[in-house]
């Protein structure tokens, strides 16, 4: 209990912290809709450091993480192309978390999606819709929700439900606290200001949140996203 309250006491002098929080929450709240095993085979493409393995490892018999690169953390390789050494309609559940912002082709990595997944498959993915620029290794764009379920619906997929995460004040100070971040988070003596920032804001987000929530589904920071191959 006490390890607990240090934690959430110390989240609220990380910049993010509690972005991250209400991001997680949406996409657990994603994978608990569906059924331990529910899955033959789910695909993390573009894993990173796999965040959610364990979430896909109790609703798939099998993972696979595929990435760019020699991430340790993935089990095959995405060509520079983009293409996937997977074959067509071989995947039950496609997921995708804050990727497709650094693809330069997000067009064709849906498409790619599509074609591994299996008609009546899914896909679980979250974008950002306000963000700072974050290169990793590049950053492209930001998408309004309308536009993200355009995207999708011209590669195949049909929208079954959205998570908004971060309503437009809440996104508004986040988007302060994330500048201030990237701007003086690796400044040496210069952190503290970003930490009593968020010290002021975090809770303010926090109170937002808690109270609008549900208010803003079009209008939001993140958006938590899933749909099915048609």
């Amino acid at each position: 209990m006490l390890s607990k309250l240090r934690y959430r006491v110390g989240a609220l002098f990380e910049p993010e912290a509690v972005h991250r929080a209400f991001l997680r929450r949406s996409v657990h709240e994603a994978f608990s809709g569906w059924a331990d095993a529910q899955f033959g085979t789910a695909l993390d493409y573009g894993c990173g450091e796999c965040p959610y393995r364990k979430e896909l490892q109790r609703v798939a018999h099998r993972v696979i993480a595929a990435d760019i690169g020699n991430n340790p953390s993935a089990d095959l390789a995405i060509s520079p192309s983009g293409s996937l050494p997977l074959l067509d309609g071989s995947i039950d559940l496609v997921v995708s978390f804050q990727v497709l912002e650094h693809v330069a082709d997000p067009r064709a990595y849906l498409l790619q999606s599509a074609r591994v997944c299996k008609e009546g498959g899914w896909l679980l993915i979250s974008v950002p819709s306000v963000w700072p620029f974050h290169p990793h290794p590049t950053d492209y764009r930001r998408w309004m929700f309308p536009g993200l379920v355009h995207d999708l619906r011209e590669a195949g997929f049909e929208t079954h439900r959205h998570w908004a995460v971060l309503n437009p004040v809440a996104t508004s100070l986040q988007y302060l606290l994330s500048v201030c971040r990237y701007s003086l988070w690796n400044k040496a003596g210069w952190r503290w200001v970003a930490q009593i920032l968020a010290l002021m804001l975090n809770p303010l987000i926090l109170a937002s949140e808690k109270c609008f929530r549900h208010t803003y589904a079009l209008g939001a920071g993140n958006y938590v996203l899933i749909a099915r191959r048609v």
